[in-house]
C-alpha cells in the first residue's frame, strides 16, 4: 500500500474516532447539526420506552367497579332506600285520613301508613362493572414521565 493511501486511511480513522468519542464536535464545529442523526440514549425508567403504563385506577383490567351499585348490579330505590316500604303518599305515613267528617283509615294503605315499593332496580352497568374512565377501557395510559421528557425537548 502506498504512503498516500496509508495517510488518507489514517486521517479517515482519526475522523471516525473524533466522531465517536467526542460526540460529533467536529461536525458541529464546521456547522453541521447532528442532533437529529444521533439516536437517543435515554431510556424511561417508568415504562421502558413503551410510552404507556398500566392504569392505576383499574389495574390494567380495563373496567372498574360501578360507583352507583358498588358492584352488586342493582341500585336501591331512592324512596325506600331498599327496604321495600315507603310512607303512604295519601296519609303521609299516619294511616289515617282527616277530613270534614273526622278521621278514617286511609284507603290507600289500609291504615298501615306505608305502601309497598320496589326495593331495588337493575343497574345500568354490566355485572357490577363499568369501563374504566381513566384509561377508556384500554388498561394502559400514557407514561407521565415520557410526557414530561417530550414536553421539555
Amino acid at each position: 500500500m502506498n504512503q498516500k493511501r496509508k495517510s488518507f486511511l489514517f486521517i479517515v480513522w482519526m475522523l471516525m474516532c473524533t466522531l465517536v468519542f467526542s460526540s460529533c464536535t467536529f461536525l458541529e464545529s464546521i456547522g453541521i447539526d447532528v442532533s437529529y442523526a444521533l439516536p437517543s440514549t435515554y431510556t424511561c425508567a417508568t415504562c421502558k420506552d413503551t410510552q404507556t403504563v398500566t392504569c392505576s385506577t383499574c389495574g390494567g383490567k380495563k373496567e372498574q367497579t360501578c360507583t352507583l351499585c358498588f358492584g352488586t348490579g342493582r341500585t336501591a330505590c331512592f324512596l325506600c332506600n331498599g327496604s321495600g316500604w315507603q310512607n303512604c303518599s295519601s296519609c303521609f305515613g299516619s294511616g289515617f285520613k282527616f277530613g270534614s267528617f273526622g278521621s278514617s283509615l286511609c284507603i290507600m294503605c289500609g291504615g298501615r301508613g306505608k305502601s309497598m315499593c320496589t326495593p331495588y332496580y337493575v343497574c345500568h352497568c354490566i355485572d357490577g362493572k363499568n369501563t374504566c374512565i381513566d384509561c377508556n377501557g384500554n388498561g394502559k395510559k400514557a407514561c407521565p414521565d415520557c410526557a414530561v421528557t417530550q414536553s421539555s425537548n
